[in-house]
């Protein structure tokens, strides 16, 4: 679970944008949402491992 290819390549556009102080109010909504998705993706990963822990217990 994650990022397809093109998805993180349009967050590695949009960083470097960023970097260089040119990102737009939308592309900076854009990149926005991308990492509250990426935080969502990472919990429920973290919820999974728990929960396969606690059933091998």
């Amino acid at each position: 679970m994650g990022f397809k290819t093109a998805d993180k390549r349009r967050i590695d556009e949009l960083a470097e944008k960023a970097r260089e102080g040119t990102l737009s109010q939308d592309g900076r909504a854009e990149a926005e949402s991308d990492e509250r998705v990426g935080h969502l993706v990472s919990l429920l990963k973290a919820k999974a491992r728990h929960s396969l822990a606690i059933g091998r217990a």
